[in-house]
């Protein structure tokens, strides 16, 4: 991991009270919130971990993939929404029931592709004081090309081998492309030049 980046992230660690880790699939996202919770737990920081691939687990089941399957990797949208829903009410009962403990909330939402897209959106709920003020940071992962060469790389080699229940549900490569695709098709009416590998 980048030096100034680790030192930057471990002085972000010790102000805030939530950490968001947004990004396209296979980008880091993990690695960064790996990284960031040793480095709050090297501290003395209690730390609690709200991950889009854990959360959605609770929908594979035979009963609901019948009603709303998964279709080439791709979460069914009636589950993403109600994941969307279920993260808001998740994250305001964590603020409000550690208030006072000193503790971290590290999210892994990846938002694009609508995975807990609902915490990139105003809501008109208590939430949003929280996630609009100073307690909490959204950290967007942008790797360098290299980076990203590498990733891409090893999420061929996963989707290849025997994964964990985690891990079965990681974006293809195909996937992944269609992503950078749309990201690269809409960044040059924000003013960015995205450069991805491989495409």
């Amino acid at each position: 991991m980048n030096q100034n980046l680790f030192e930057g992230l471990g002085a972000e660690l010790q102000s805030r009270r939530c950490v968001v880790v947004v990004g396209l699939p296979g980008t880091g996202k993990s690695l960064l919130v790996r990284e960031a919770a040793r480095l709050a737990k090297t501290n003395g920081r209690a730390v609690r971990l709200l991950q889009w691939d854990v959360a959605r687990t609770a929908w594979d089941t035979p009963e609901v993939l019948a009603r709303f399957p998964e279709v080439d990797g791709v979460t069914h949208a009636g589950i993403r929404k109600a994941l969307g829903l279920w993260v808001r009410k998740a994250m305001l009962d964590w603020f409000q029931t550690h208030a006072a403990a000193g503790e971290l909330l590290l999210v892994e939402a990846p938002i694009i592709g609508g995975r807990f897209a609902e915490l990139a959106k105003r809501g008109d709920d208590s939430l949003e004081s929280h996630l609009a003020g100073p307690e909490s940071l959204f950290v967007v992962v942008a790797p360098t090309t290299e980076l990203q060469a590498e990733l891409r790389r090893r999420r061929a080699q996963e989707m290849g081998s025997t994964r964990n229940a985690l891990e079965q549900h990681n974006a293809s490569v195909v996937v992944l492309d269609g992503l950078m695709a749309a990201v690269e098709q809409i960044a040059p009416q924000l003013g960015q030049t995205p450069r991805f590998p491989g495409m």
